[in-house]
């Protein structure tokens, strides 16, 4: 790397570019400015369906399990923040809580804070790809290609209030500080060492996950020796970086000592980061005195590692017991966020869908990075690190794409430009600081066309992604209807418990009953419950601890048509909303209370039922009936049940609406109490 660059320009606060034609000029700034303006807005999509009214819905689901503990540290005061019990996310749980007390609320901290950090992960994006190129056209490309990874987005956007947008924000200042420190260029390396410390103890406190994302970092200093020119400019560039870790252990144990937060098995990584960089120093330097020395490197390191890894595994057994769980998780499958790259689309639509254009365009990035290797430009190696790393891992678990977006953007920006350059539409970079001029009118059509053509599939699945992660406004107004109702009768704890599908569960019990730490109920019980047994059984399990069912609308159910493969309490319900129907005698214990005007969701209330007794010809059949209005106001429908007598002429019918009720050529008029209390109204009294 040259020795004259102005670290002020890798950040884009200096140079202009001239517009060519002598008319004006704009600075980097505003360029930077530009690019990251459009970063925040791919994260804005979802605007709509987060801002309401009457509050904030947060993208999809887990969100709301943040959103609780955020709402209990801040109902405990200070002391909440140093109790063991923020489970796996407490730096993470701790920051939330501040920000929802600064603005005033939960909803808007989590909702908010994702684009917070998404916008200074792209500024640090910018001056990692910046300067490692000497270009900063590569920093504006990758903070572009940022902006237009879906799956990146799908963590990001406004009211993705899960910890995954903290944790690439920690993730972005350590690539940046081991690029920093890894430049021996640079003598005032303190600053950049202790910004490492922090970065890497944050990533340990703020997800128990953390030490997979310190991973990338370790096998990028580890591999330092191999590519320096010799043991003295391999310390050089190693000694500040096993001081930063050194920083970060003493952070992540103080931290713990002080609060409890997370476990020793967790905290210690930082200190064996910093045992593993003192050791790659001490056997480079025994390797130099050998005839073969990166051989020699390489065997001790080998044995290095194993022994040390044999003894932790022996000596330690919880950090064996935490190792273990996190390898069992890494090897589980299932749902969306599971499932590999390539599990729904394929070899090439699966990283085109979810990562958008960036990984075709990072194998042109990778070539120039491995000449940069070459010679002797170590900086690279961490961003090859981490793009291997966290490659690897998402292409198994789509969920780690996040992370690998960020090293994936630089990569990407490196390679677009080196394209734009291939093909004569971009001139060699200047480093005169006097700026670039912008391309003639041609050449800027051309231009514009190609990225374009790159970046806007990337947009466009963007939207779709997180599309499908936004709570559909009809659902957050049922849960906030329910809410409404369950406060006016005074509701509580479980007899407001809202079962609902699984991906939707925590949503509907945060507004409703502030339960929404775990969904293992809805996950066992409700497509069981939509698809088989009847419903009266179904009330006699769930009686005591349900209160409300939700039940919305399902495609994969209504492409099966009402005759052909729709569950049959799905139909019942969502369709017939309990009414007898097509065979069906109606259900006496499942009340429609709401449905949405496009009869999208509809809610019920599990009661008692009133049971209606009276005496008809022996064995005949009898259908009761009465209007029913929804609150919705423009949703009315005509409630019936059917039962037959025995062979005496006595029916008995349970319904849970009151209302007056046709019964054999008699009307007979059920009470709310009567319906709640499981009254008993024979016919021939109130007729």
């Amino acid at each position: 790397m040259p020795d004259d660059r102005d670290p002020a320009s890798e950040t884009g606060v200096t140079d202009a570019v001239s517009d060519g034609v002598g008319g004006g000029r704009i600075g980097r700034r505003h360029l930077l400015g530009a690019a990251l303006l459009v970063l925040v807005a791919t994260r804005l999509f979802s605007v709509r369906a987060v801002v309401h009214p009457d509050g904030v819905a947060l993208l999809s689901n887990d969100p709301y399990f943040y959103r609780t503990l955020v709402d209990r540290t801040v109902d405990g005061g200070g002391w909440a923040l140093t109790s063991g019990a923020l489970v796996g996310e407490p730096l993470f749980v701790a920051t939330a809580a501040v920000a929802a007390v600064l603005l005033g609320g939960s909803g808007v901290a989590l909702a908010v804070y994702p684009v917070v950090a998404t916008l200074l992960s792209g500024w640090l994006v910018y001056a990692v790809a910046t300067r490692l190129s000497d270009d900063y056209r590569v920093g504006l490309a990758s903070v572009l290609w940022l902006a237009t990874v879906p799956v990146h987005a799908w963590r990001t956007s406004l009211g993705g209030g899960d910890h995954h947008a903290f944790d690439y924000l920690w993730l972005a200042v350590t690539i940046l500080a081991l690029v920093r420190l890894l430049d021996t260029t640079r003598e005032a390396d303190r600053i950049d060492a202790a910004t490492l410390g922090i970065a890497v103890a944050a990533q340990v406190l703020a997800w128990e996950a953390g030490p997979l994302l310190v991973a990338p970092a370790a096998l990028a200093v580890g591999a330092v020796p191999l590519l320096s020119a010799d043991t003295e400019d391999a310390t050089a560039r190693l000694r500040p970086v096993a001081v930063g870790f050194g920083v970060a252990a003493v952070g992540a144990v103080g931290v713990h000592v002080l609060t409890d937060w997370q476990t020793w098995a967790i905290v210690v990584v930082p200190g064996l980061a910093c045992l593993g960089t003192v050791g790659a120093v001490g056997l480079a330097m025994l390797a130099a005195n050998t005839e073969r020395p990166r051989v020699t490197y390489v065997l001790g390191g080998s044995l290095g590692i194993g022994g040390g890894a044999a003894i932790l595994w022996r000596a330690a057994p919880t950090l064996r017991t935490t190792l273990v769980s996190g390898l069992d998780f890494l090897a589980r499958r299932g749902g969306w966020e599971m499932a590999g790259l390539f599990t729904d689309f394929g070899p090439v639509f699966g990283p085109a869908i979810l990562l958008g254009y960036a990984p075709f365009l990072a194998l042109g990035g990778l070539v120039v990075a491995v000449r940069g290797l070459r010679r002797g430009e170590v900086g690279w190696l961490v961003v090859v690190a981490y793009a291997g790393v966290f490659g690897a891992v998402a292409a198994r678990h789509r969920r780690f794409a996040g992370e690998f977006a960020l090293p994936l953007a630089v990569l990407a920006g490196v390679g677009f430009v080196a394209a734009l350059r291939w093909l004569g539409l971009a001139p060699p970079p200047r480093t005169d600081g006097d700026g670039v001029s912008f391309p003639g009118r041609r050449r800027a059509l051309v231009l514009g066309g190609v990225s374009l053509a790159a970046y806007a599939p990337g947009v466009h699945f963007t939207r779709l992604v997180v599309g499908e992660q936004v709570v559909d406004p009809r659902l957050y107004r049922a849960a906030r209807w329910i809410e409404r109702e369950s406060a006016d009768r005074g509701l509580t704890y479980p007899e407001n418990y809202v079962l609902s599908e699984e991906g939707r569960n925590r949503m509907f019990n945060y507004f409703v009953n502030g339960r929404s730490l775990s969904t293992e109920f809805a996950a066992d019980t409700y497509l069981s419950f939509l698809t088989t047994g009847s419903l009266t059984e179904w009330y006699r399990r769930l009686a005591d601890r349900v209160g409300f069912v939700v039940v919305r609308t399902v495609p994969t159910y209504e492409s099966g048509g009402i005759a052909s493969g729709m569950p049959p309490n799905y139909r019942r319900l969502h369709h017939d909303l309990g009414s007898a129907s097509g065979g069906f005698d109606g259900t006496g214990h499942f009340r429609a209370l709401y449905t949405s005007p496009d009869r999208y969701v509809s809610v019920f209330e599990l009661v008692a039922g009133a049971t209606l007794v009276g005496r008809v010809a022996p064995n005949e059949r009898v259908t009761v009936a009465t209007g029913v209005s929804l609150p919705t106001g423009s949703i009315e429908f005509t409630f019936r049940r059917t039962a037959e007598a025995d062979g005496e002429g006595r029916v008995a019918v349970t319904v849970p609406h009151p209302g007056r009720y046709r019964f054999a050529g008699r009307t007979v008029r059920v009470t709310e109490a009567d319906v709640r209390s499981g009254a008993t109204v024979r016919v021939d009294d109130r007729s």
